[in-house]
């Protein structure tokens, strides 16, 4: 999806959605605190987009009134969305509550910390958790809007696809990293219990990204190092990419890359020039240093917490050859990001900065 809101004149808003398929007409939903949504037809005709060819119909624009939302000048928590999928397209920012800051915070794993994403998200005008269940296209468009005044986005995004969008639009960029067999573990649990309640909502975009490693994950006996190796071993090709190195994914290859040493490099090249790295074990460093960057209390007193027995087995994991060839270039990436972490943070007992490039 493509998005832009032209002006929020108070009285007024104007923009435009054109939806994956260019030929639908988009759907929008407003929302405000106490009221019934109000969801209508695009209602304005696009020209632009229509001569563009970005639209085929040019029917893709809206605008919202007082004649449709009564009372719009004076009200302050007015969020706009795409209605099908809830893609935020536009949030009216409270300087009262929320910070005017621009928050990009990348973060591989399979389940975000809901209660921690959600304090956080509380902060900022408009929040797209988990912004890799849009597609590549969508999350291109969200990083670059220009109007936005006050942002979160989180989740797994491909840093090389997204790097020139996030800097020229002046986006926060950070990176939590985590121990490679630690993530492996949690996504397996995960995996297994949703595996298990295929009808729950919330995990459709999960269930729909790790299709391909639900049986096998089902079938195995995290408590038997056995059952462990033998399902690690029966892994087709697919399956095995979809568990290879996510860090080094992120941050040093392309989406359709095949991983190479290389690639370990190319990450650590790319998180120096991030305003903030951390790793979750040392979180509460990150914390600090993350609202101190963005002026505000974001992070606060949040923890982070493991799953039950994440641990022990992602010490089983850490014991089982193909698990360790799967995640050889995280290994090494991650090592090489706690050296320096840790080196700074001796070094500077207030907290991170940045990798040294």
């Amino acid at each position: 999806m493509l998005f832009n809101v032209d002006n929020d004149a108070g009285d007024a808003i104007g923009g435009w959605l054109v939806l994956d398929n260019p030929g639908d007409t988009p759907m929008f939903r407003v929302s405000v605190s106490g009221r019934e949504d109000h969801v209508f037809k695009a209602n304005v005709f696009r020209r632009d987009l229509y001569d563009l060819g970005m639209h085929s119909t040019g029917m893709a624009g809206f605008h919202i009134d007082e004649h449709m939302i009564p009372g719009l000048p004076g009200l302050g928590d007015l969020s706009i969305k795409e209605a099908t999928s809830g893609l935020p397209i536009y949030g009216r920012f409270d300087p009262e509550t929320q910070i005017e800051r621009k928050l990009l915070m990348i973060d591989t794993g399979v389940l975000p910390q809901i209660r921690s994403l959600q304090r956080v998200m509380e902060r900022f005008a408009i929040r797209y958790p988990m912004v890799d269940r849009y597609s590549l296209e969508s999350v291109v468009s969200i990083l670059s809007r220009p109007y936005f005044r006050s942002v979160a986005v989180t989740g797994n995004v491909n840093w090389i696809r997204a790097a020139s969008a996030v800097e020229s639009t002046g986006f926060t960029a950070m990176a939590l990293l985590r121990d490679p067999f630690e993530e492996m573990a949690e996504k397996f649990i995960v995996l297994k219990r949703l595996a298990d309640q295929p009808t729950n909502p919330a995990a459709q975009p999960i269930l729909e990204k790790y299709t391909l490693l639900l049986t096998s994950i089902q079938d195995m006996d995290m408590e038997s190092h056995k059952s462990i190796l033998s399902t690690m071993r029966n892994l087709n090709r697919d399956q095995r990419r979809l568990l290879r190195s996510p860090m080094t994914y992120a941050f040093g290859a392309s989406p359709e890359e095949e991983l190479q040493r290389r690639n370990v490099s190319a990450a650590l090249d790319n998180l120096a020039r991030f305003s903030l790295v951390g790793t979750r074990a040392r979180f509460k460093e990150f914390a600090y240093l993350a609202d101190t960057m963005l002026g505000g209390d974001v992070f606060g007193d949040i923890e982070m917490k493991n799953l039950p027995f994440t641990e022990s087995l992602a010490s089983s994991l850490a014991e089982t050859g193909v698990a360790r060839d799967l995640l050889d270039e995280d290994i090494a990436l991650y090592s090489f990001a706690q050296e320096a972490v840790e080196t700074v943070l001796a070094s500077k007992p207030d907290g991170v900065r940045r990798l040294p490039g």
